[in-house]
């Protein structure tokens, strides 16, 4: 049963809010509203509220359903993404998985920030409209680049050896200006 001073203060204070909202005027003209409004106050307080049924009482499946904990939770029903289809047999992916950075060059990265707790250094990465979070010995680019050290400002990319032995490997540095990448 719902408290009736409880009902009471939170019901006066919406319609006071309607009246306010709807024709700007105070809670004054609304008297026959908070006059009925109280009525409706004893009248729920005056009848008995009906039982929830008893877990016995829903159909078995159900029962057991909810038991096993199947049911889903209404917070999440519609929400989400729907379950991928799995891909055909000897189909061919395009498109890199997902989570990888796809840059090919180093300027199309650009440092947000660097997080540090302790020992552990994260780095944000921004690549096309995607923010990214790496550590030392995360790979950038597919295989060509790594991410070799993360400062305060600073992150340093280290060329992986590829095809191109012949040259030094390259070194890039992604830094920060007053928090502006």
């Amino acid at each position: 049963m719902i408290p009736q001073y409880w009902a009471r203060d939170r019901l006066s204070r919406f319609v006071a809010l309607l009246g306010v909202a709807l024709c700007g005027c105070r809670a004054e003209p609304l008297a026959g509203l908070r006059e009925w409004h109280a009525d409706a106050i004893q009248a729920a307080a005056q009848s008995p509220q009906p039982a929830l049924p008893a877990l016995a009482e829903l159909p078995a499946t159900a029962a057991r359903m909810q038991l096993a904990g199947e049911l889903p939770d209404p917070f999440f029903v519609g929400r989400g993404t729907p379950p991928r289809a799995a891909p055909a047999p000897g189909a061919r992916r395009t498109a890199p998985p997902r989570g990888a950075l796809t840059a090919t060059s180093p300027d199309e990265i650009q440092l947000i920030g660097t997080l540090r707790r302790g020992a552990r250094s994260v780095a944000l990465l921004l690549v096309g409209n995607v923010v990214h979070h790496v550590a030392p010995g995360h790979s950038v680019g597919g295989d060509q680049w790594l991410v070799s050290a993360i400062h305060d400002d600073v992150v340093e990319l280290r060329q992986v050896a590829g095809e191109q032995e012949s040259r030094p490997l390259a070194t890039y540095r992604l830094t920060m200006v007053d928090g502006v990448p």
